[in-house]
């Protein structure tokens, strides 16, 4: 007796797994401010001289890496802009570094103004990648 053919499907149209990988990349974005905000929360309500080293070996980084999830997570212009900044540590930390540097180079108002000119004027959005916020930084430096 011959059995039919049946053919069950159980993969998913290209939009299903688009929906799907769309919504994977959401919770990553959220989930990287939330993240910083954690560490930042962490380090501001928990007394302690060695919070930092104690914080970064059960997280199980480096106390550098660590530091650099502070200064995002304690970045307002990036907290307060995060819904239009990309979900890259990379990325994130290196802006922190280029208000750091406009700051230096320009005082605190107009280095401030500076690095929200870069939001303003689409430089930075959130499809910004590493290579396009190093170029900003490099030409801040020169």
């Amino acid at each position: 007796m011959n059995k039919p053919n049946l053919i069950i499907s159980n993969s998913l149209s290209f939009d299903e797994h688009i929906k799907r990988i769309t919504d994977a990349k959401d919770k990553i974005h959220s989930g990287t401010f939330e993240f910083a905000t954690a560490i930042v929360d962490a380090i501001d309500q928990l007394d302690d001289n060695t919070i930092h080293s104690r914080i970064a070996e059960r997280l199980g980084m480096h106390r550098s890496t660590l530091s650099r999830w502070i200064d995002i997570g304690s970045n307002q212009t990036l907290m307060n802009r995060r819904k239009t900044l990309p979900s890259s540590f990379g990325v994130l930390h290196t802006l922190t570094r280029i208000e750091k540097k406009y700051v230096e180079h320009f005082g605190k108002l107009q280095g401030n103004i500076n690095f929200l000119k870069l939001f303003d004027d689409g430089s930075i959005t959130n499809n910004t990648e590493r290579p396009d916020v190093l170029e900003i930084l490099e030409v801040i430096d020169n």
